[in-house]
């Protein structure tokens, strides 16, 4: 997500001309979405197997971006119903992902563990922004984005390799 969120902002202030008020909404919506997901991920997991809504909710953050690059100039209302979607899929996926993390992990490994994902992520995030700015540099703003719209939707069928979405509930340690 860095890597859209980065050229997102590129692509509405540079070639949109969308202002800072418009972007604030945009972003506060993204993370409500994700708020409201995290707060619901709960009862949802307690009513539906755990890996079929771990599957749903990381299509949504997936393929998101898409809404992005299919909007025909300044179309703020599909601006945020994208980031929106994408971050209450994040929302709920996040909490699976760091219950599993939790449930499979030996209380001896839990801070290494953690130590290593959050590396990952930080460090991906980093060059997540490094490769959008570069990409963006190269190809223009909205091409770098379709960019990463493509390459964020081509993650959907690799989910269905997962052992993850095949599980009905948390294991337990």
């Amino acid at each position: 997500m860095i890597t859209v969120w980065t050229m997102f902002l590129l692509y509405a202030t540079n070639d949109l001309g969308l202002g800072s008020t418009t972007l604030g909404l945009i972003f506060a919506t993204a993370s409500a979405g994700g708020l409201i997901g995290a707060s619901l991920a709960r009862r949802i997991v307690a009513r539906f197997p755990v890996g079929r809504v771990y599957l749903v909710a990381q299509s949504l953050l997936l393929l998101g971006p898409g809404l992005i690059v299919i909007t025909p100039g300044p179309q703020v209302a599909l601006f945020v119903l994208s980031f929106f979607v994408s971050y209450l899929g994040l929302g709920v996926a996040g909490v699976i992902i760091v219950s599993l993390r939790q449930s499979t992990t030996p209380q001896a490994m839990m801070g290494r563990m953690t130590a290593v994902f959050r590396t990952l992520l930080f460090g991906g995030g980093a060059l997540g922004g490094l490769t959008a700015g570069l990409l963006a540099a190269a190809i223009g703003a909205r091409g770098a984005l379709i960019a990463a719209a493509i390459g964020s939707a081509a993650v959907v069928p690799a989910l269905l390799l997962s052992p993850v979405i095949r599980l009905r509930r948390l294991p337990t340690q």
